[in-house]
């Protein structure tokens, strides 16, 4: 089995960060994302899998931060 592309930390912060951007460019999530994974030349999933990483990563920091209770009530 052939391996895959390895991209930098930095270069996946860049593509999610760009997704994240041009979102509102789109009528859909989908469409952002097979447009941005496109322009980068990578597949479409790799870029969703990035983005879900970045976007759990970013919940359990929050986590880390803000206790449930505490969170509650600042986020109501």
């Amino acid at each position: 089995m052939a391996k895959g592309t390895r991209y930098t930390p930095e270069f996946k912060a860049k593509a999610v960060r760009l997704l994240a951007e041009s979102r509102g460019s789109y009528s859909s999530e989908t469409k952002a994302i097979e447009q941005v994974a496109k322009d980068l030349g990578v597949a479409p999933e790799t870029l969703r899998r990035w983005r879900n990483k970045t976007d759990a990563t970013v919940a359990a920091e929050t986590k880390l931060i803000w206790p449930d209770s505490t969170y509650a009530r600042h986020v109501s």
